[in-house]
């Protein structure tokens, strides 16, 4: 089973994440731009699960893997279609990620995903200008390089403000 949990920045994806393995149990993977290594996974709220880090998802071929896996940040994987192929009939996989970039356009591997999966989830967050749904995830900085890392140089918000700003 695939199953893919997409929405904005600050939409509750990694919490999402969190209650879904409290309630059963499996690997979590968030991205790094290192090798494969133990790391901490961490929330907004400052809530945290153990999970393994890396650059490409061929790194954990290396481990044993249990029948879930969680992989975060999901569209950071340049391997994501690779993995799902190789592991879809003997692992439940779950995806969380953004459902697109600062301009609402297709982010890495994530959006080739949706074909794959069994179940679709969208989560939405609040608006940072006016306090409505959220579904869209605003750079408030002037770079523009699409993987931008600093969680600061982002809001989430509404269609109506996404438009204004």
């Amino acid at each position: 089973m695939i199953e893919i949990i997409l929405g904005p920045m600050y939409s509750g994806k990694t919490t999402r994440l969190m209650d879904m393995v409290e309630s059963s149990p499996g690997l979590v993977v968030d991205f790094s731009l290192g090798l494969l290594e133990k790391g901490t996974l961490k929330n907004h709220d400052g809530r945290t699960v153990e999970c393994v880090t890396c650059h490409h998802l061929k790194h954990l071929e290396d481990i044993v893997l249990p029948l879930k896996v969680y992989i975060n940040e999901a569209q950071f994987f340049p391997d994501l279609i690779e993995f799902i192929r190789a592991y879809e009939s003997s692992l439940d996989i779950y995806l969380f990620g953004l459902d697109g970039d600062y301009l609402r356009e297709p982010f890495g591997q994530l959006h080739l995903a949706i074909s794959y999966c069994d179940t679709l989830v969208k989560l939405r967050g609040t608006c940072h200008r006016c306090s409505r749904p959220s579904s869209f995830s605003k750079r408030i900085t002037l770079d523009t390089e699409q993987m931008l890392m600093d969680e600061k140089a982002y809001i989430p918000v509404c269609r109506k403000c996404y438009l204004m700003i």
